[in-house]
């Protein structure tokens, strides 16, 4: 009884929001274009915390505490190497991706789009952030929402209950079939699948391959902030500008404090768990 109530909270914390997020964006496509970048910040932020929190709870009950979800507390240097070869290994997957666009389909410029024109509802989102306040809110979210992610999808649904089971391939697909369903409403069409499906497949394989969540971790955050960069460089270049109506000074002071508290725990948890120490001899 106790396992199904913790997988019911895993799934109704974060996978039922993403799904329920995904229905409002194909059924209300419009909702997105109306929302500030204030509201996205908050509706990604919430989910994410809550994930995370979730998960790490469900962890601290096993014997193990988070190496049950592929956080290494004994030999943290496992956790430096992971975070190397999910690096290396996205950046290998997205110079992959790049060349195959240039050469495979004759585009010259892969990365080129019309921001202004996209209805593509994360490049949508993405370009909300103009200001330099915005962007940096948008900056400390962005580690949060991928750590609540890989913490579930990767963690909870791979290497946890993979482990308990004894069989981690059925756990392995269901994670990535989930990943393909939540991200729908960036598009139904067969480009997008497979992109997400090549994604998360990606995501699952470096994962079991380490046993390490930080390898998934690292290689996911890479990617969204590599799109993330781009989205903003286009909008730049495309004229797209922060709004002439200026925020309160309260606000914008309330807004850098809540990034800055969201990088710090993010710093906080990678220098927590990898635990590099330098010495001057």
């Amino acid at each position: 009884m106790f396992k199904l109530i913790e997988f019911i909270a895993v799934i109704a914390t974060t996978v039922l929001n993403h799904i329920h997020g995904m229905v409002l964006a194909i059924s209300h496509p419009d909702q997105v274009r109306e929302q500030s970048a204030s509201q996205i910040a908050v509706k990604e932020w919430i989910p994410a915390v809550s994930g995370i929190a979730v998960v790490t709870l469900v962890a601290s009950f096993q014997p193990d505490g988070l190496n049950a979800i592929g956080v290494d507390l004994e030999v943290k240097a496992r956790n430096f190497a992971a975070l190397v070869e999910g690096f290396c290994w996205f950046a290998g997957i997205l110079i992959l991706v790049y060349f195959i666009y240039r050469f495979g389909f004759g585009r010259k410029k892969p990365n080129e789009f019309d921001v202004r024109i996209s209805e593509r509802p994360e490049v949508i989102e993405t370009a909300k952030f103009r200001s330099g306040v915005e962007r940096l809110v948008y900056l400390s979210i962005l580690p949060v929402c991928v750590i609540a992610e890989e913490f579930v999808y990767r963690g909870y649904l791979v290497l946890y209950l993979g482990s308990r089971s004894g069989a981690y391939l059925p756990w392995a697909v269901f994670s990535v079939v989930l990943s393909v369903i939540v991200h729908l409403y960036q598009g139904r069409d067969l480009r997008n699948i497979l992109i997400h499906l090549l994604l998360a497949v990606s995501l699952v394989g470096i994962t079991l391959l380490t046993k390490n969540l930080f390898a998934s971790i690292t290689g996911h955050l890479f990617n969204n902030l590599a799109f993330t960069l781009n989205v903003w460089r286009l909008s730049d270049d495309q004229g797209l500008v922060p709004s002439s109506e200026k925020q309160k000074t309260v606000v914008n002071f309330a807004w850098i404090l809540f990034a800055l508290l969201n990088l710090y725990l993010v710093l906080a948890f990678f220098v927590w768990a990898i635990d590099i120490r330098f010495s001057i001899p």
